[in-house]
């Protein structure tokens, strides 16, 4: 059976909030019609904090005790990684934030959409990857044994500049059947200047 979270057609067109100076993609936002397996635009940050966890997301720390969070800026709502102003900083930071299961089997041709954005980055080892595994259970205790293949995606720009410049990624998943998870991974510091990067990932859409 399909575990799908939304079923039906959507506009992936939307309109979005820009938030302080940070700045949406506008292909994004002119996608034609499709149909969707799975939506989150974390718009519902602003009803509980929690919301992340409540909606089936996983959060795992892998080093270090940071997680991902959620956090809403003048009506712009997103989930978040950053080591900056950490109350106690650690030297290494991995923290994956992992989606909920969504289904692959009944449907061709399926492509994954997100934005991404990043500030404050000078390094390329402060990174931000997107996987995927057909073998996760959910558990955070099986993350690292669960097998997670690599997706290209389109990095955000690296610049230590303020300004959240959100990049649309387009990523084919057809190859794949299935349960699947989809994992943001981020690389850190909190005492390395160079790696306390902030990340920030939103409008996820599975269409096909």
């Amino acid at each position: 059976m399909k575990t799908n979270v939304f079923k039906g057609v959507f506009f992936t067109a939307m309109t979005v909030m820009l938030f302080g100076s940070c700045t949406k993609d506008t292909d994004y936002q002119t996608q034609p019609l499709k149909e969707m397996i799975y939506s989150d635009d974390f718009s519902f940050i602003a009803d509980n904090p929690n919301s992340l966890t409540d909606r089936g997301w996983t959060l795992f720390p892998e080093a270090g005790t940071l997680n991902w969070s959620e956090d809403i800026y003048s009506g712009d709502s997103y989930a978040v990684f950053t080591t900056y102003g950490a109350t106690t900083p650690e030297t290494v930071n991995i923290a994956w934030l992992i989606s909920p299961a969504f289904n692959l089997d009944n449907h061709d041709g399926e492509k994954l959409l997100f934005q991404a954005a990043q500030a404050y980055v000078s390094s390329s080892a402060n990174s931000l990857e997107v996987l995927i595994s057909s073998d996760f259970d959910g558990n955070p205790a099986n993350v690292l044994a669960s097998t997670w293949t690599n997706l290209a995606f389109n990095q955000p720009t690296l610049t230590y500049a303020s300004n959240f410049d959100y990049v649309t990624s387009q990523v084919d998943l057809s190859s794949y059947t299935g349960n699947v998870h989809i994992a943001f991974k981020v690389k850190g510091s909190g005492t390395n200047n160079t790696l306390d990067g902030t990340y920030q990932i939103d409008n996820i859409r599975v269409i096909y």
